[in-house]
C-alpha cells in the first residue's frame, strides 16, 4: 500500500534537490554574470515546494511525523542547503554588482578626458 504522506515528502525532497541544482547554475561560466532566465524556474519551483510543505506540515499529519522522521530530517537538511546556497549566490550577485558599478565609474572617468 502506498503511503500518500510519504509520497508527498518524497516529492518535496525531489523539488528541493532540483532547486539546489538550479541554484548551482545561476551564473554564466564565461562572463560570471547571473543568468536571469533561471529566476522564473526557481520562483515557480519554490512556490510549489512551499505549498507542498504547508500541506505536509499541518495539524492533520501530526501522527505521521514520527513514522517519517528520516524523510523530514532530509527535508530540513535540504532546506538548510538551499538557504546557504541562496545566500552564497546573493553575495556573488552583490559582488558582481559592485564590480559593475566600479567599471561604470571608470568608463565615466575616461569619457571626461
Amino acid at each position: 500500500m502506498i503511503d500518500p504522506y510519504k509520497e508527498q515528502l518524497n516529492q518535496i525532497i525531489t523539488l528541493s534537490l532540483s532547486i539546489l541544482d538550479e541554484l548551482g547554475d545561476v551564473f554564466d561560466e564565461e562572463t560570471k554574470e547571473p543568468k536571469l532566465e533561471h529566476n522564473e524556474k526557481l520562483i515557480e519551483k519554490s512556490k510549489v515546494r512551499d505549498q507542498l510543505i504547508k500541506l505536509a506540515f499541518t495539524d492533520i499529519h501530526l501522527q505521521k511525523y514520527q513514522a517519517h522522521q528520516k524523510l523530514i530530517d532530509e527535508i530540513k537538511e535540504l532546506d538548510q542547503k538551499i538557504s546557504d546556497k541562496a545566500q552564497e549566490n546573493k553575495l556573488a550577485v552583490k559582488n558582481s554588482l559592485i564590480s559593475f558599478k566600479k567599471n561604470q565609474k571608470a568608463v565615466k572617468s575616461y569619457k571626461k578626458y
